[in-house]
């Protein structure tokens, strides 16, 4: 089977760019945000406080950015640029009869970005007009370069054919539900794992799949832009709760006398962005509730 090459841009077993923005240039975050994105949303100077008031830097700015990304990509199973995943990171190789399974390990960095588990045979879910419905851990889903059902205490390995599940694929919310429609001498093998299985039962890392998940940059500055806004309003507020920290934080009232000019300065026990904060905390959950609705689909177990 061919493998693609991973999406991200690796360095030294550390990923550094992930893919290109809409002007061929290689982005430095998944979303494409930037730090100036981050400095426009928050408002204000996001600098240290002291004696000599230093700016933020655009690499302290841009680990915020990056933290918000992973946090939102965990927290609602979806990838924020394009991704490969190998579920699992091995490639199954046929024999002559096609019936070996060779687990040849993927190499991340090349051959993927992300591996993770394969996903549970359920029996419930291939009875009656169910079509082996699924719901893949991470959206949305770009393609699926290959779907393997293995059947280990057989040693079995057969490939389905994409014509199964293209046409009737949801990317969105990535599920995917299986129609056999060419080369059904495969039928019996599906036909046995069902005789063999109660109902309710399942059969542990049959299904196996290379696929890539994740926004494009297009559909990011399209229907799903919100989604940027998202990742700056999480990003401004990291920025801002470490700029707090360094403004007298916790002081009701600052009195300073300079060249007999006297000066006072109070700030809330929470601190001096505190409003700023929750506000942004409301609009980022306001989106995310957003996000979660036009992408999470319906409500399944993932094993």
């Amino acid at each position: 089977m061919p493998v693609s090459p991973a999406q991200w841009t690796w360095v030294n077993g550390e990923a550094v760019a992930f893919g290109l923005d809409s002007r061929g240039v290689q982005k430095s975050t998944k979303s494409g945000v930037t730090s100036n994105d981050v400095c426009n949303v928050a408002g204000v100077d996001l600098v240290y406080s002291g004696a000599t008031p230093t700016k933020m830097g655009e690499t302290l700015i841009q680990s915020f950015i990056r933290s918000a990304e992973d946090e939102i990509e965990a927290t609602l199973g979806m990838f924020l640029c394009p991704t490969r995943v190998a579920a699992p990171a091995v490639v199954h190789s046929f024999g002559s009869a096609a019936s070996m399974i060779g687990n040849i390990p993927q190499v991340q960095g090349q051959d993927y970005d992300v591996a993770e588990a394969p996903y549970d045979f359920i029996y419930d879910r291939w009875w009656g007009g169910a079509w082996g419905a699924l719901q893949f851990r991470y959206r949305p889903i770009q393609k699926i370069e290959a779907f393997f059902l293995v059947y280990p205490l057989l040693n079995v390995v057969s490939q389905i054919p994409t014509e199964w599940f293209d046409e009737i694929l949801d990317h969105q919310v990535g599920l995917i539900r299986t129609v056999p429609s060419t080369n059904l001498q495969l039928l019996p093998l599906f036909s046995n794992m069902i005789a063999v299985l109660g109902p309710g039962q399942t059969i542990p890392g049959v299904l196996r799949f290379q696929y890539t998940a994740g926004f494009t940059d297009a559909e990011l500055s399209g229907q799903y832009r919100f989604i940027r806004q998202l990742v700056a309003y999480r990003a401004a507020i990291t920025a801002l709760g470490v700029a707090q920290g360094s403004i007298n934080r916790g002081t009701k009232t600052l009195d300073v006398t300079i060249d007999g000019m006297r000066r006072a300065v109070g700030y809330s026990e929470k601190g001096p962005y505190y409003g700023l904060i929750q506000e942004f905390r409301q609009e980022a959950e306001r989106l995310e509730a957003k996000a979660e609705n036009l992408i999470g689909g319906p409500v399944m177990e993932v094993f």
